[in-house]
């Protein structure tokens, strides 16, 4: 029973399987062929035959490519999710308190979750989106349901999984993501990256999706397809988002919180124009405005979180930063870092004094008391919801709710306009409901 368990809402191809024979296994082509056309049944991308044939003959889908090839004469095995799992327990041990609003959110998030329904949970960011999620999550386990948390972000994950473990201390959680060395295990609880959706099949009662508005699964079929594909018939969907896409908000059903747990506004970003700062960096130096802002910061025992476009500016602002100031703690940090997950928890324990980060860090991560600052807030990489997204590591702190967000630009772009406008509205809407 064990290796087939491994298989329950699983789909995987030949050379993937546990020991186990293969004719108590569903299975399906893990491909199609229409006229000229190949369709990978794992992702859903279509293909023309000559763009991707193999010198056997069979055809291949480079997208999905890095869970395994995919050719046309291979088949995805399967076995239909059985739920085995206890009911009427108890897993929560949850000491906070949900404020009532908080709470107004939580109990829609169960109503959700028990009439299998799907709810976007929108809520700036801060405003306790995690914390809102728990009760629904345990209505969900006493009821024998399968959940997955999926994200598109790994650092989300990494975020997440210790304070999942701590409220649910009982419950084994399976964590999922490329780089992770832990062999999957066959649990009630999945918590994973949203291209681990595409091993799945029929699998979960409950998905949820977090940061859905985020790369990469925003705009992206396959994962979409993948989504859809690694729930059951009649599932529950629940988005989270502190910046949902139109297309979200006008189709599911919204529950909407424009209040921090604490009940202080979002720090307003100060706009500052850096002129042409790129000439500074690439000989290693620190703008100006920059430098004069973090000696006085440091001075005071701040700590800030700087954001650029760029892998390529890191190392540069990172000498530039070490030469300035000789007695501070600095690292660098982004997608490829094989340090990346230690480098942030450093910074977490007080460590460095700054951490430069690419846009990996913009989204789902807490570090209480920390100044944000972008450098290049123009660049295209920082479109308005990037953007509200990191001001939003910011002021996260009860007792210092109003740490300091700059954005420098060279050029004032709509995106920058937008994001500051939809901060302040969302500051004004909070005041409202007070």
């Amino acid at each position: 029973m064990a290796n087939e368990e491994l298989l329950f809402g699983r789909q995987l191809l030949d050379f993937q399987l546990p020991e186990i024979k293969k004719d108590l296994l569903l299975n399906r082509p893990a491909m199609k062929i229409i006229n000229d056309e190949i369709i990978c049944e794992r992702c859903s991308t279509q293909y023309q035959k000559n763009d991707v044939c193999l010198p056997t003959g069979d055809y291949y889908c480079p997208n999905c490519v890095n869970l395994g090839r995919v050719t046309s004469s291979d088949k995805l095995y399967h076995l239909p999710e059985f739920n085995l799992f206890p009911k009427n327990i108890n897993y929560l041990v949850f000491n906070g308190t949900l404020t009532k609003a908080q709470q107004r959110l939580s109990d829609e998030v169960i109503e959700a979750i028990l009439k299998r329904k799907s709810l976007l949970l929108w809520a700036v960011t801060g405003a306790g989106k995690t914390e809102m999620m728990f009760p629904g999550l345990n209505e969900a386990f006493k009821q024998g349901l399968r959940v997955c948390w999926a994200t598109p972000r790994i650092d989300v994950v990494l975020e997440l999984a210790p304070r999942l473990e701590k409220v649910f201390p009982d419950l084994p959680i399976s964590v999922l993501y490329g780089s992770n060395e832990e062999p999957y295990s066959y649990c009630q609880f999945v918590l994973c990256t949203t291209h681990q959706l595409l091993r799945f099949y029929q699998a979960f009662d409950v998905l949820i999706i977090d940061e859905v508005d985020s790369f990469p699964y925003a705009g992206n079929k396959s994962l979409a397809f993948a989504a859809d594909h690694s729930v059951k018939q009649n599932a529950s969907r629940i988005y989270l988002s502190a910046t949902p896409p139109d297309e979200l908000t006008e189709k599911v059903p919204t529950a909407y919180l424009p209040q921090r747990f604490h009940g202080h506004p979002l720090p307003v970003p100060k706009c500052i124009y850096l002129g042409k700062w790129r000439q500074f960096v690439k000989t290693n130096r620190l703008p100006r405005k920059v430098k004069r802002v973090l000696a006085q910061g440091l001075k005071n025992k701040e700590r800030y979180l700087i954001f650029v476009s760029e892998i390529s500016l890191l190392d540069k602002l990172k000498k530039a930063f070490n030469t300035n100031f000789k007695k501070a703690k600095c690292a660098t940090v982004y997608a490829g870092d094989e340090k990346r997950k230690e480098k942030v928890q450093d910074f977490r324990t007080g460590k460095y004094d700054v951490l430069f980060t690419t846009t990996i860090l913009e989204r789902g991560v807490t570090i209480f008391h920390i100044n944000v600052l972008v450098i290049g807030a123009e660049s295209k990489v920082f479109n308005w919801s990037s953007l509200v997204q990191i001001a939003g590591r910011a002021g996260r702190d009860k007792d210092h709710y109003d740490d300091q967000v700059i954005f420098y630009f060279s050029d004032y772009t709509k995106d920058l306009k937008k994001a500051v406008t939809q901060i302040k509205y969302l500051n004004q809407k909070a005041a409202e409901n007070d």
